[in-house]
């Protein structure tokens, strides 16, 4: 098999559909396209997988602690709780909120590609050619390292 497979837990069980989906050029790129197919084909597979062994793993635990704290009770603290705070609030102030958020998620978007244009931009000038023939940064996908960029994000 081509080595280009092994890529294929990583998508699939870690990064997801969406993850998926956006690899599709890059295995465009690569001259494998049906794995992307492939991909597809797992990623909603491994979602469905780790649902299901989570619920079971939770009722394994839930039966092993009998005098486990998460109860109906505190559901509907936690709804009481939510509701006061958005009754207290407006929409101007929610709006507030929502843009700042959407503001920092860019901020880190922003980030995470600054981040991959510059490890692009040495890795063609510095060590394509002189230790290795051909880059791979230009197939590296932009999300981990917009993770990257958030984490840069909450030290600021």
């Amino acid at each position: 098999m081509d080595e280009k497979v092994a890529s294929l837990i990583e998508i699939s069980f870690q990064g997801g559909i969406g993850v998926a989906v956006g690899m599709k050029d890059t295995f465009d790129k690569l001259g494998v396209p049906e794995l992307s197919n492939i991909a597809l084909g797992l990623a909603p597979t491994a979602m469905l997988i780790g649902i299901l062994s989570g619920i079971v793993l939770i009722n394994l635990l839930h039966k092993r602690v009998p005098d486990n704290k998460s109860s109906i009770e505190d559901d509907e603290l936690h709804t009481k709780i939510v509701e006061e705070h958005f009754e207290n609030k407006n929409l101007t102030s929610f709006s507030k909120i929502l843009i700042t958020h959407l503001a920092i998620i860019g901020i880190s978007i922003f980030f995470g590609k600054l981040i991959l244009n510059g490890l692009n931009f040495i890795e063609q000038k510095l060590l394509v050619g002189n230790l290795y023939e051909e880059g791979f940064i230009e197939y590296m996908p932009l999300f981990p390292l917009a993770m990257l960029g958030g984490t840069m994000m909450q030290f600021f």
